[in-house]
């Protein structure tokens, strides 16, 4: 990983009485791929558009490549590569005449450009058919391939893969974890939060303009995993469980509870130092069953669950109300 590419500072925007993006900070960095989830209306479309310089911030700023953003400089624009909602295409032009023209517009692009991202994202047999001939997954194959087309070392893409096919999505999740490889930084804001475990090396989440939580997705799916107990006396077994710290909730189905635990690097205490040779999930789940055990209660099956960016994505949401 390089340090960050794209780095918000502060980046806050108000309209009116309301707060849509509140002191976010962020970093892009190359060699990686980071997720931007958040609920509808957490501020992060606004947020996009005032890293793309297209909306001014009331207070805060943006740095690209170590300098504070200037969006009349072209130099700086060409480093980034978008993919919006609302891309325009001409749709009585082929898919290579479409891209011909924002070549031409760009300036510099060498023609084998044209060919490369068609191929890059799988459209080389349709480059000339006709856009408007083209399902909305293939416009926004289409949309990527624009988004490429400057070989930009940042691209930003807002719902990527709306309109795809499962094929579409692996080839796409394919395509943006060999950009990340080749060096180039990806800024992925998704509602798809299994893609985005599978594709994104960090995770931000963004609720009601603040970002409330960010890390590396395999760090907080660790954290957040669950295990599953069948006990003979499950009422009694619940209440003694919820009692627990380290418990954030229990749910209960016939003789079946399934435990969901708060992060063991918090909880527990050095309890889980005198267990070596198993990892915190582990260790939690036996003290748990002991816990039972000392009641009286003994479970006759124990299983692990890991954990997930989605249960992630709820669990914090449910935390900050």
């Amino acid at each position: 990983m390089s340090g960050a590419a794209v780095r918000t500072v502060g980046l806050t925007k108000v309209f009116g009485s309301h707060v849509a993006a509140d002191s976010v900070d962020l970093e892009i960095r190359t060699g990686e791929v980071l997720g931007f989830l958040g609920p509808n209306g957490a501020g992060k479309t606004t947020t996009i558009n005032m890293i793309l310089g297209l909306l001014q911030p009331t207070s805060g700023y943006v740095e690209l490549f170590g300098e504070k953003a200037d969006w009349t400089q072209s130099k700086m624009r060409r480093r980034i590569g978008t993919l919006l909602d609302g891309v325009e295409l001409y749709p009585y032009l082929s898919a290579k005449e479409n891209l011909q023209v924002f070549r031409k517009a760009f300036g510099g692009i060498p023609l084998c450009s044209v060919d490369k991202v068609l191929s890059a994202v799988g459209l080389s047999s349709r480059a000339d058919d006709k856009v408007s001939g083209f399902s909305q997954g293939m416009k926004r194959r289409l949309g990527l391939a624009l988004s490429l087309l400057p070989d930009p070392d940042i691209l930003i893409l807002d719902e990527p893969a709306n309109g795809l096919d499962p094929k579409g999505i692996k080839d796409l999740r394919d395509l943006l974890k060999g950009l990340a490889r080749a060096g180039k930084g990806v800024f992925l804001s998704s509602h798809l939060l299994h893609e985005v475990e599978v594709i994104c090396d960090r995770v931000v989440i963004l609720r009601k303009g603040k970002v409330i939580a960010e890390g590396k997705v395999n760090d907080l799916i660790t954290e957040t995993p669950t295990i599953e107990l069948a006990v003979d006396r499950p009422q009694e077994a619940e209440k003694i469980l919820l009692a627990k710290p380290e418990v954030s909730s229990v749910s209960r189905t016939g003789n079946r509870l399934t435990v969901q635990y708060n992060s063991c690097k918090t909880h527990a205490g050095t309890l889980l130092d005198t267990m070596p040779g198993l990892d915190n999930h582990e260790r939690l789940a036996q003290l748990l069953n002991k816990s039972l055990a000392s009641h009286g209660i003994f479970a006759y099956e124990l299983i692990l669950h890991s954990g997930s960016l989605e249960q992630v994505f709820f669990d914090v949401l449910k935390e900050v109300g």
